[in-house]
């Protein structure tokens, strides 16, 4: 099975795909511009440390801190809602 090679520190994005022997590794050596896969799921960075995505029926903003992340949720936006959306209880957080 092909080990994982090593990502340079400061490496802009990584892909993988495949399965054991067969799965291959991409690192940028450019910023990731977008990613898509059909129409569920969308990813681009905005601006620095700040991130779009479209998970099925969600709008998510995500902005990367130095020592937090924050995440911003939105469901339905783009199609009715389907499944749930759930907060753990205290005691599931262990």
């Amino acid at each position: 099975m092909p080990t994982k090679p090593d990502v340079p520190m400061g490496s802009d994005w990584e892909f993988a795909r495949g399965h054991g022997a067969q799965k291959t590794y991409a690192l940028g050596e450019a910023p990731l511009t977008a990613l898509r896969l059909e129409h569920w799921l969308n990813l681009k960075p905005m601006d620095e440390g700040l991130w779009w995505l479209r998970i099925g029926d969600a709008r998510l903003m995500v902005q990367v801190g130095d020592k937090r992340v924050v995440l911003d949720i939105i469901r339905g936006f783009y199609e009715p809602v389907t499944g749930t959306t759930e907060l753990p209880s205290p005691t599931d957080q262990g």
